[in-house]
């Protein structure tokens, strides 16, 4: 084993307002990036809720209880 191997309990990261603050300030300059990443991601959320909660319906109201018109309502 090489004599700079840790074991992942040995190591102590500590996030503090320094810290958040550096980081912070070197995302000023790609703050739109930073922006639009961020609202991207809070849409792939609310999309992926979205269709988990359409295939629940699909599954649930359509094919387990064998109701096609339901179904194609569902869909459309």
């Amino acid at each position: 084993m090489p004599a700079d191997f840790y074991e992942e309990e040995e190591f102590g990261s500590k996030v503090n307002a320094k810290t958040f603050r550096r980081i912070l300030g070197l995302t000023k300059p790609h703050i739109k990036w930073v922006i639009g990443f961020l609202l991207t991601v809070v849409l792939v959320s609310i999309l992926d809720a979205y269709f988990t909660f359409l295939s629940k319906r699909i599954v649930d109201d359509g094919i387990v209880a064998h109701n096609s018109a339901a179904l194609v309502n569902i869909l459309i």
